[in-house]
């Protein structure tokens, strides 16, 4: 809904006007935020539900490999800002519900109770800093209630209540691994350190639909349809960094049935190749202002950022479009500031797409060019939109889309088509050059066709015509192409380069025509996920048929009631036949 206010932010005050906050039009500003990420925290709003979903379907044959997701490092982001506690697992969970699928996780092996921690040592120093006696209360790094185990047992909540079609995903633990000990004239109390986690694997093994190096070797990554649905696997566990003293009591290769592990970690030299990943991680600043942008690598590739130098939504929105999983790494205001970023999170779609309102922004020209140079090079506040111009409002028409439903406790699969007005009017994708609109199917744009013997071969059919015209013009080709859509982040470049200079959008194979925010690839593809299509272009689809039956009908009883004249009248015709024939002789002449 938020591409929708600042699509008529923009028309409204492209020639200079400036129309400030008041209390008249901040309801409007409430209803088009309304369904934004920001809005739907604590939980997963539909709009990305349905992102999320659809890129992950268009992904289903492509490795694993080429996974773009966002992350979150848990020790800056959420530990060391909101405390090493319970209560922290409850804002772990958030992250979940709200879409993040990679987390970087610190652990810190005390080797004089050879047991795991999440409390680094500086914490634990700190705690005990004032002297230690037997009585002291310890909430901060209490291990009866802030441990490893618990924090898994968070994790397997959420995938539990994630396992079904709409809303399994992929996803990685980056792990890193640090050493520490205790000075022997320095008390620990137990409360602080005796967690009974000794063993890695023991505890990582309990992971629901945990994929591991046995079953998924690190040099032949499954495609997302194998990994999800054919293995039903999730979760990757890697070591990112190894940092543990090289004397260290605990025995790493143990674990090795259990864990991949980042070639750029060190101390590889006894691990199996099966193990080994050849991943890509990059310092934001290392890409951000190159001459020349690294695009990702064919395998598993991130970007963090620190607190020194920390995402912009623009460096943020450069590292998704180039295939780099952008991993936040410094502290927020509020957790829920996160909310901008995520909603910049696919590769696929444009930002705050696919929308769910019955105005369709393609009919301003150059509207997404203007929204979202506005968007990425607006700085980050935390409430980036707060003071920014509005808009008059004496004219909107806004469409009840329905309430978020990607709850902790609703995550099932009638969700996405509940509502009883189903005026949905943006259901075809175009591309832009910053993703995926959604917009009216009768638009006349080019296309992108793609080539069924060679599927990074896509062309443009530079003829304007609408999305039903466009999926049999790609067929007309000489039997060799298809109406294309990007399956990866390389497709999508390659198909954005062929977009005119002229041009701002062209056709894609993807639509919502079936179901509403179910967006599928192939003109006669139906949802998957419903049985019953939508019931607006269902009643399309059969009123000009319904029309012609109920009229032949009506004209069939109309007949029925009519009786023929010769029936209407037939006691006169047999008065006049019995006269005309009375004086006839019976029988055969001789």
């Amino acid at each position: 809904m938020i591409l929708s206010f600042w699509l008529l932010f923009w028309y409204f005050c492209s020639t200079g006007c400036a129309i400030t906050i008041t209390a008249e039009n901040s309801e409007v500003w409430d209803e088009f935020t309304k369904y934004s990420q920001l809005k739907s925290w604590p939980y997963l709003s539909r709009a990305r539900a349905a992102a999320i979903r659809t890129q992950r379907d268009v992904t289903a044959n492509v490795s694993v490999a080429y996974s773009v997701t966002p992350g979150v490092d848990l020790t800056p982001v959420v530990f060391e800002s909101l405390g090493y506690n319970a209560d922290s697992l409850n804002d772990f969970r958030t992250l979940l519900n709200v879409g993040v699928q990679t987390f970087i996780l610190d652990l810190y092996y005390h080797e004089n109770s050879k047991a795991w921690l999440l409390c680094p040592p500086e914490r634990l120093e700190s705690i005990i800093g004032g002297g230690y006696t037997s009585d002291y209360d310890f909430t901060e790094c209490d291990v009866a209630t802030f441990n490893l185990t618990s924090l898994i047992s968070t994790l397997n909540n959420f995938l539990s209540n994630t396992n079904n079609n709409l809303n399994t995903n992929v996803m990685f633990l980056l792990l890193k691994l640090h050493s520490f000990s205790t000075a022997p004239n320095v008390t620990m109390p137990a409360s602080l350190v005796n967690t009974n986690v000794t063993s890695l694997s023991a505890q990582f093994d309990t992971i629901d639909k945990i994929v591991s190096p046995l079953t998924v070797p690190s040099f032949n990554l499954p495609t997302m349809n194998d990994l999800l649905f054919r293995l039903g696997l999730r979760v990757f566990p890697i070591i990112l960094e190894n940092n543990l003293y090289d004397n260290t009591s605990y025995n790493l290769l143990d674990d090795q049935f259990t864990f991949f592990i980042s070639l750029k970690s060190g101390k590889t030299d006894q691990w199996d190749s099966y193990n080994i990943l050849d991943m890509d991680v990059y310092h934001i600043e290392e890409f951000e202002n190159a001459t020349t942008i690294p695009l990702r690598t064919q395998h598993l590739a991130f970007a963090y950022d620190t607190s020194t130098r920390p995402f912009s939504l623009k460096s943020y929105r450069k590292s998704i479009s180039l295939g780099y999983g952008p991993i936040i790494s410094h502290a927020l205001d509020n957790l829920s500031d996160i909310s901008w970023f995520l909603e910049l999170s696919c590769w696929s779609w444009s930002p705050y797409q696919p929308t769910s309102t019955d105005i369709d922004e393609l009919q301003i020209p150059q509207i997404v060019s203007n929204i979202s140079d506005y968007i990425l090079n607006a700085p980050f506040t935390g409430h980036i939109f707060q003071h920014s111009d509005m808009f008059d409002n004496s004219s909107l028409n806004f469409i009840d889309s329905g309430t978020n439903n990607d709850t902790d406790d609703n995550n099932n699969e009638n969700n996405d088509d509940n509502n009883e007005d189903d005026e949905y009017l943006n259901r075809c994708a175009a591309l832009s050059k910053i993703g995926w609109i959604a917009t009216t199917c009768d638009r006349k744009l080019p296309v992108v066709c793609q080539n069924l013997r060679n599927v990074s071969d896509f062309m443009l059919l530079d003829v304007e015509m609408d999305y039903m015209r466009a999926v049999s013009a790609c067929k007309a080709m000489d039997g060799r192409y298809d109406i294309g859509v990007p399956r990866n982040v390389y497709d999508q470049i390659t198909a954005m380069d062929l977009i005119p200079e002229d041009k701002e959008f062209v056709w894609i194979n993807l639509n919502s025509l079936a179901s509403e925010n179910c967006w599928v690839v192939g003109l006669n593809t139906n949802c998957p996920y419903q049985l019953v299509t939508s019931t607006h272009v269902f009643v399309k689809m059969i009123t000009p048929s319904t029309t012609m039956a109920v009229a032949l009908a009506v004209a069939l009883i109309i007949l029925q009631s009519q009786r023929v004249p010769v029936h209407k009248n037939r006691r006169a015709w047999k008065r006049r036949i019995d006269e005309f024939s009375k004086n006839d002789i019976d029988g055969v002449p001789a």
